[in-house]
């Protein structure tokens, strides 16, 4: 008995001191918070195992994507042994619009590559695109919507226009989700002439260390 009235007066003292946690909850009426582009500036390392494909044989795609703002309307400056930016592709409007630019290094089944890329985002209708250009200068447009929820995690929810490689008709789908400040992943699928889309693959994005 005197045991347990000691543990009696323990379990009283614990509770003295440590207050039961409480969870926030969310309301149905609750807004999500803003997305806004500057999540991507710096620079992400990533890692991507490729399946064979239209697009080249399957292996392991690393390296990283380096990311800046770019006011709306600027044309990015050159980087060196990367494609240059077509000035058509940087809108100067509307005011409300968020572009990032970004060039990135990689090693692939077919070698090394360099390519460059530009976000554009519109908060206020939720549109977003991505343009990628490739060595040859041909560019790839990713567009789509930016969405969230009050848990925290954003998509870019995006497709491709039908294009042409390797005598296939190609079309390319996706979402880029933003799983946390350091994190995102990208879910990546396509069609050959037109046929049911299959996975291309799930690429981690990872923040490098400042």
């Amino acid at each position: 008995m005197a045991f347990l009235k000691s543990m009696a007066v323990v379990l009283v003292a614990v509770n003295l001191v440590s207050p039961p946690a409480t969870v926030a909850q969310t309301k149905i009426t609750d807004k999500v918070p803003p997305f806004t582009l500057a999540y991507f500036v710096g620079e992400w390392t990533f890692d991507w195992t490729l399946p064979e494909s239209p697009f080249g044989p399957a292996g392991d795609f690393v390296g990283k994507e380096t990311f800046r703002l770019l006011e709306p309307g600027r044309v990015p400056d050159h980087v060196p042994g990367h494609p240059d930016v077509p000035a058509a592709l940087i809108p100067k409007e509307p005011k409300s619009l968020q572009v990032v630019e970004s060039w990135l290094d990689a090693v692939g089944p077919s070698g090394p590559t360099k390519t460059r890329a530009v976000l554009t985002y519109d908060p206020v209708s939720g549109k977003a695109a991505r343009y990628e250009i490739d060595r040859t200068g041909a560019v790839l447009a990713k567009e789509g919507t930016i969405t969230g929820d009050l848990g925290g995690i954003y998509s870019f929810t995006w497709e491709t226009a039908p294009f042409q490689r390797s005598g296939h008709r190609l079309r390319l789908r996706g979402r880029t989700a933003a799983f946390s400040p350091r994190n995102f992943r990208e879910f990546v699928q396509y069609s050959v002439d037109d046929a049911e889309f299959v996975t291309y693959g799930q690429p981690w994005y990872r923040k490098a260390e400042e």
